[in-house]
């Protein structure tokens, strides 16, 4: 015996799984998930490659030294703290920011098959 599914929303996002195409989504539900998807990308492309491109641009030297270079931060060069330790806490940062927005994605579409639901 199938168990029933907890909602509508539910039940079409379960079917319509195995064909989900995150360059080309359809449905309100699955356009909002690529749009996080590639948020959370994207800031994570800036952390990661964007302040490596930053320091090649603010050298003064073909050695790489710069003003952030030179700064310390809690006793290390900062660019090598944030490259070895912002960058690990920015990630677990982005992993609980993406979460709270599916939950919330989630909580918003379940709540729009019960209203309709309801009516």
């Amino acid at each position: 015996m199938s168990r029933p599914c907890p909602g509508p929303s539910y039940c079409e996002v379960k079917e319509n799984m195995n064909s989900f195409n995150l360059l080309r989504p359809s449905g309100r539900y699955f356009k909002a998930v690529a749009r996080l998807i590639f948020m959370v990308l994207a800031v994570w492309f800036l952390l990661v490659f964007g302040f490596q491109f930053l320091l090649v641009l603010i050298q003064r030297d073909p050695l790489g030294s710069s003003w952030l270079t030179d700064a310390r931060f809690l006793g290390f060069p900062f660019h090598y703290w944030f490259t070895g330790q912002f960058a690990i806490l920015a990630f677990l940062l982005l992993c609980l920011l993406f979460n709270q927005r599916y939950d919330r994605i989630i909580s918003r579409e379940s709540g729009t098959a019960s209203e309709a639901e309801g009516n």
